[in-house]
């Protein structure tokens, strides 16, 4: 287990040569936001690809989504640390329950389909992060404006976002992620995972 987490820590800052998470002077607050998390889910859409155990997935992108988190938080003005970023994604995936745990199961099931499990499954993560994202994106404004986040507007809003997220995910260039997946196993390799068994792609 010791092994495996030190491979999760490869993979997750990997990620950082691969994406630019830092905002943009030249676009709007809103527009800085939504590049976080849409590169953050294309980040989820990879680890799909290359996560080498079914059940796994968010093992690896629960601190994924976390520094997702921290860069939104940042992007509105607040001073967010990866280990308070964490404690935010843990708040949200406990009011989120039942719902997110239907889906983590859905695409769990369809990553044991051999060969195609990936493909099948990369829309449903890029979903999640996506909407994890603006249901982070709410958290904030919430806390910006003084008030405490709705739980029934998180579950809501998830929803709702699963929808978006899961037609821009399937939207997405099958070669290019196969490209930076292939990108990133080689980092994660070049950092000692080479042992690690991938999924083909």
């Amino acid at each position: 287990m010791g092994y495996f987490n030190q491979w999760i820590d490869h993979v997750a800052e990997s990620f950082s040569n691969l994406f630019n998470l830092d905002p943009d002077p030249d676009l709007s607050e809103r527009d800085n936001v939504l590049k976080v998390i849409d590169q953050t889910a294309m980040v989820a859409a990879i680890t799909a690809i290359v996560m080498p155990i079914p059940a796994a997935d968010f093992v690896v992108l629960t601190p994924i989504q976390a520094k997702m988190a921290l860069h939104i938080g940042r992007i509105k003005g607040f001073e967010v640390n990866q280990e308070r970023a964490e404690e935010i994604v843990t708040e949200i995936f406990g009011v989120l329950g039942m719902s997110l745990t239907a889906h983590l199961l859905i695409v769990s099931v369809a990553k044991l389909i051999p060969v195609v499990g990936s493909v099948l499954t990369w829309p449903l993560i890029f979903a999640a992060t996506w909407s994890i994202g603006k249901v982070v994106d709410y958290y904030f404004d919430c806390l910006r404006a003084g008030n405490k986040p709705s739980s029934e507007t998180i579950k809501d809003l998830f929803a709702a976002e699963l929808k978006v997220g899961k037609q821009r995910g399937e939207q997405l260039d099958k070669d290019d992620l196969k490209r930076k997946a292939n990108d990133l196993r080689r980092k994660v390799e070049a950092r000692g995972g080479a042992d690690m068994v991938f999924l083909a792609v």
